[in-house]
């Protein structure tokens, strides 16, 4: 066999991992998205032929979306992804919209640093039905200060879900939250499916958010092992902390509030815990561990 045979199959098999991934989120993804998420290292004009290649096997479907989005892809016999995209792309944003007041409210909070959507939303992949899963980095030493301010906010606009909640279409599901001084994914969380959630995270772009999101990812170059083709963001100059910052960080009265905001919360929390994660860094509250199944049906 050829070198380049050899090579071409590689990238054939490769692309078709990324696919079935995604097909589990009935996603058609773009040639770059492709590229992204490739397990291997190759250029863009490789991907191009081996997509070319499948499509003339019959093997994957594709449909132009125009600029700036170009083509999509999916395997044969999921047609029906190309046909979503458009639909759930304006299922997304009239989510989002809907969310603007309560992510400028977030924004308003002294103890919040950056704020990112994740999920189904994060890809322009929402159905009617879905929530939106908010990621939050607080400021130092005040992780349970941000949550509580921002539960609160949510439930004065009417748009928190709650752990009870059966009809939880467009509300702000407080899944994640990470002190900046912990930023990195612990590493029994490291795998696939985290991966492409740290990837594919939308930052809502107000403040500093961009300089955090930086950090985030600069501290999870793990994902560079599962995407070789992922351009990292350089590191960022570092952010003087604005009066407000500082005036409001309370010092010593501030983190008295801090514990005993954790107090409460977690005395709240003690009937109902099951698989989340708190630690004095960083909150997960996902009871259920999607990452396994996924995980598993891709490889």
């Amino acid at each position: 066999m050829k070198q380049g045979d050899g090579r071409e199959k590689t990238v054939n098999k490769e692309i078709i991992k990324v696919l079935s991934y995604f097909s589990s989120f009935h996603y058609a993804p773009s040639d770059a998205q492709i590229r992204t998420f490739l397990a291997v290292k190759v250029s863009m004009e490789a991907i191009n032929e081996g997509l070319n290649r499948l499509v003339n096997k019959k093997r994957l479907l594709s449909m132009d979306m125009g600029m700036p989005l170009g083509s999509i892809y999916t395997m044969g016999g999921h047609s029906i992804f190309l046909k979503k995209r458009a639909v759930r792309k304006a299922q997304t944003e009239n989510k989002l919209n809907a969310l603007k007041t309560y992510s400028y409210i977030l924004y308003a909070s002294p103890w919040i640093k950056m704020v990112g959507i994740s999920g189904s939303c994060a890809m322009d992949n929402a159905k009617p039905g879905d929530d939106v899963d908010f990621f939050i980095i607080t400021a130092k030493n005040r992780l349970w200060l941000a949550r509580i301010w921002a539960i609160s906010a949510a439930k004065l606009l009417g748009v928190h879900r709650s752990r009870k909640d059966k009809r939880v279409s467009g509300k702000a599901c407080l899944n994640m939250f990470f002190d900046e001084q912990d930023l990195m994914i612990p590493i029994a969380k490291q795998n696939l499916y985290t991966a492409h959630e740290v990837v594919q995270m939308r930052r809502i772009d107000m403040r500093e958010g961009a300089y955090y999101h930086r950090d985030f990812m600069q501290s999870n170059s793990w994902i560079k092992s599962y995407f070789p083709n992922f351009i990292m963001p350089r590191k960022h100059k570092d952010i003087v902390a604005g009066n407000r910052e500082k005036n409001l960080s309370m010092g010593i009265l501030g983190g008295l509030v801090e514990q005993f905001a954790k107090a409460v919360q977690k005395s709240i929390m003690s009937g109902h815990i099951t698989n989340e994660i708190i630690t004095e860094t960083q909150l997960w509250f996902f009871p259920r561990d999607f990452s396994k199944k996924i995980v598993k049906k891709v490889y």
